[in-house]
């Protein structure tokens, strides 16, 4: 399924968010995952148990490909 995966930076948080903060590089994965939109949009909303720290100098391109699309391409490279 795409707009599984993606990377940008936190607008805000929920309440009782407290490992996230307005303003932190972060990448997301399984973002539609039982939800009717994902990281096809200019803003999403998503549990904060989808949403990691991205190190500063790691892109939001990689950050991208971290979850769904590593996965992926682990299991092709792995699995006999």
């Amino acid at each position: 399924m795409p707009n599984q995966d993606g990377a940008g930076i936190v607008d805000a948080v929920g309440p009782g968010v407290e490992q996230l903060s307005p303003g932190d590089r972060v990448w997301v994965f399984l973002a539609a995952f039982e939800r009717p939109t994902g990281t096809a949009q200019e803003y999403a909303v998503l549990p904060a148990h989808l949403v990691a720290p991205l190190p500063e100098g790691v892109s939001f391109d990689v950050g991208a490909s971290l979850g769904v699309p590593a996965l992926t391409a682990h299991r092709a490279l792995t699995v006999h």
